[in-house]
């Protein structure tokens, strides 16, 4: 049985930068996203009125010659502190864009305020982004930090239902003119009759939604806290359902195996290959308004993926003993895909046993790669990290 997980990283072009008093977020895939920005630091979704677009439409250019330029107004409005909303996207070459709200382009007089003004606090956020970004690599090596401890009951945690409820919208007001003039009061009233049929509308949907997930749940605390204790496809389905709980750093396929009775699971994970795994890092050079990338250099990046291999392994081994109680044994194999087939790089059984003796306390300055010397495991590695093929250990190993 296999399926696939998509949980890639997708790192520039076309990433946003979301800002606030909070700090900086990430979102990928939609270009653009909005910056409020002044002399006296950054706001989120922030567009005062008099400011951004709106407070360039109200320079009329066509006005005497004598009147200051957008520019100059420009650059009076941020010297006396006042805020002023943009957008920002970074292309796929690591420049940065700078628009308006409404994704006008500055002049370049415009721009060159701009960067006077703001561009520390632009720099910053960029900076904070590469962080943001560059973190992506350390997840890579540090993915077995959120392994679990072994359990002999379920674990099974509700989800809660997170969706608001709709808001009912206040009536709109008849107001002076409404009462004098018929036709405005039928206007207003259609409209709030509007306005209570799609908030009537939306309340059904959400009630609906409401009661489909809590009807899921039931399944689901059912399945978790009985069915595994009687099926197969139980494990299988909640086995399945943790593992696309795992927010893998890369694109992972993952195949199973129940042996006779339950208590063994086999598992195969195909990673990518070495020359396939992420590399790029991304800084702001110097006092510049773009962002760079590099490629960070083959010893460090064969650490990375020696650690992710290893640590995958030990992350799924966690996930089984802590959701699955009726299993005991597992052996956990991963490899490679290339033009002569499949490449083993290790296989490793786990025993719940040997699992409840670790030392989770000292899990996280542990090395994945040392954390499997508590087992049995059959591994062709050289010291700088570079795997040999192997002959996969089975099912058939764990008697």
């Amino acid at each position: 049985m296999s399926f696939r997980f998509q949980r890639r990283i997708k790192i520039a072009p076309g990433l946003n930068l979301n800002i606030s008093k909070s700090g900086v977020g990430v979102s990928a895939g939609i270009k653009g996203a909005t910056v409020s920005a002044g002399k006296r630091g950054l706001y989120g979704n922030l567009g005062l009125p008099g400011t951004g677009l709106s407070y360039r439409s109200k320079l009329n250019k066509e006005e005497s010659r004598r009147q200051p330029s957008p520019a100059a107004h420009l650059r009076s409005y941020l010297e006396a502190g006042n805020e002023l909303a943009v957008r920002i996207s970074v292309e796929s070459d690591g420049d940065v864009t700078i628009l308006g709200m409404n994704g006008e382009a500055f002049s370049d007089n415009e721009l060159s305020v701009i960067r006077k003004y703001l561009g520390d606090t632009i720099r910053d956020a960029l900076a904070s982004h590469c962080e943001v970004m560059n973190s992506n690599l350390e997840e890579l090596k540090n993915i077995h930090k959120g392994t679990l401890p072994a359990s002999n009951h379920s674990n099974y945690e509700p989800r809660p239902f997170n969706s608001p409820r709709p808001a009912k919208s206040k009536p709109l007001s008849y107001g002076l003119w409404g009462f004098i003039w018929p036709p405005q009061k039928r206007r207003i009233t259609e409209l709030n009759q509007l306005l209570e049929k799609e908030h009537t509308e939306a309340l059904k949907r959400w009630n609906s939604e409401k009661k489909k997930h809590f009807e899921l749940e039931e399944k689901r605390k059912k399945l978790e806290t009985e069915d595994i204790f009687e099926s197969q496809n139980a494990l299988a389905a909640v086995l399945e359902y943790y593992l696309a709980d795992i927010d893998w750093p890369v694109e992972t396929l993952i195949d199973f195996d129940f042996g006779d009775d339950s208590s063994t699971v086999a598992i195969d994970i195909d990673l990518p290959t070495e020359d396939q795994f992420p590399d790029i890092e991304y800084k702001v050079p110097g006092r510049q308004l773009k962002i760079t990338r590099s490629r960070i250099n083959t010893t460090r990046r064969r650490g990375m993926y020696r650690d992710y291999a290893h640590g995958a392994a030990l992350r799924i081994a966690g996930l089984i003993f802590n959701h699955l109680p009726p299993v005991n044994t597992c052996v956990i194999s991963a490899y490679t895909q290339s033009d002569e087939g499949d490449v083993y790089l290790y296989s490793v059984i786990v025993r719940r046993d040997e699992w409840e003796k670790l030392n989770f306390g000292l899990w996280n300055e542990s090395e994945p790669v040392t954390l499997f010397d508590h087992f049995t495991f059959t591994r062709n590695m050289t010291k700088t990290g570079i795997f040999k093929p192997v002959t996969p250990l089975n099912l058939d190993s764990l008697n």
